[in-house]
């Protein structure tokens, strides 16, 4: 890295101007009339970036060899792992005695990734290219998406409990499609802290809050995870509750999905009131569930049931946790944007 210093003068009398290095302008190839674009920072530094050089810039490319890694999940997170990089093209060779399981990791990826297409392939090889652009999905969007299909599962886990279990089925579909949202926002967001100009196209004006944007996004998957896990263990439980007890856990329920969207909104819709307020609520609302857990523990009838109980009142408290976790960076983003 070099620093030069060099005066700004003025031309025509209103035109500021500044020269650019030479060595710099050399080693890019640059040309009279080619076109740089300014970034100004949130430091009120500018970064200059060559036009014709940004497209390059975020082309990068990865080969992975199985015999190296030697299991198939092992591969399968390095290929996660090299998307949430920002990686383009991901490369992976097989050996011979591995080829039968290219179509498991190939299935596997489809099922995990957004954007992502097969664009070559060999007996033993195959190259995945990532075709999904930062700059046609604004980040606000995209958490938009990832919190419809969060509330969605909660909306089909309270609806399946009610009478219709094969609506529960729908719960795990669900959570595959949070997992390949996620994933996509990490990638953008790690693109954005790299190049500040995608993080431009993202719609984002500061780094510093493509951190709160990571961790709302982190919060809406582990909410995922908990409305997955009370589905999945109410489906295999096999057991009756008392019709007193699933009246209660589905009002607790209702109740959390109110808090929820209502979190949710505030950080969406950068409503730090509504986040205040609501904090207050959840607050109130988790003692309410404690207390709901004392008093089934002791007047229910089914005692079979009884740790099915336990376990989904106890991640409805956790679901409300998470949403009290967006009321607060709901108030930090409001903080950092001053």
């Amino acid at each position: 890295m070099v620093r030069e210093i060099r005066s700004l003068q003025v031309t025509g009398g209103e035109t500021y101007i500044v020269s650019l290095p030479k060595n710099w302008i050399k080693s890019l190839k640059l040309n009279p009339h080619d076109k740089v674009v300014m970034v100004e920072n949130e430091d009120s530094s500018l970064a200059i970036y060559p036009a014709k050089l940004l497209d390059k810039k975020t082309k990068r490319s990865v080969t992975l060899m199985f015999e190296e890694l030697m299991d198939e999940n092992t591969l399968i997170r390095e290929c996660i792992g090299s998307y949430l990089a920002g990686y383009t093209n991901i490369k992976i060779i097989f050996d011979k005695k591995n080829i039968q399981k290219k179509a498991f990791v190939k299935n596997t990826l489809r099922d995990k990734l957004i954007g992502i297409e097969v664009i070559e392939e060999g007996i033993d090889n195959m190259t995945i290219q990532v075709f999904a652009e930062t700059k046609e999905a604004g980040l606000i969007k995209t958490l938009n998406r990832l919190f419809s299909v969060v509330f969605l599962m909660l909306e089909n886990l309270l609806e399946g409990m009610k009478a219709n279990l094969d609506i529960l089925k729908e719960v795990s579909k669900l959570d595959d499609e949070v997992d390949r949202f996620y994933h996509f926002i990490t990638r953008q967001i790690n693109l954005a802290i790299e190049d500040p100009y995608s993080m431009l196209d993202l719609g984002v004006s500061k780094k510093t809050v493509l951190i709160e944007y990571r961790l709302f996004s982190k919060t809406l998957e582990r909410i995922a995870d908990h409305i997955s896990l009370i589905s999945k263990n109410y489906v295999e439980a096999e057991k009756e509750i008392d019709k007193d007890v699933m009246e209660e856990l589905l009002n607790i329920g209702s109740e959390v999905k109110a808090l929820f969207m209502k979190a949710s909104n505030a950080f969406l819709d950068n409503k730090v009131k509504m986040a205040r307020e609501n904090a207050l609520e959840i607050e109130e609302f988790i003692a309410e569930i404690d207390a709901s857990l004392e008093k089934i523990t002791r007047q229910i009838r089914e005692r079979d049931a009884l740790p099915l109980v336990r376990m989904i009142l106890e991640s409805f408290r956790r679901i409300a946790e998470y949403s009290m976790d967006i009321c607060e960076l709901a108030i930090n983003i409001e903080k950092l944007n001053k």
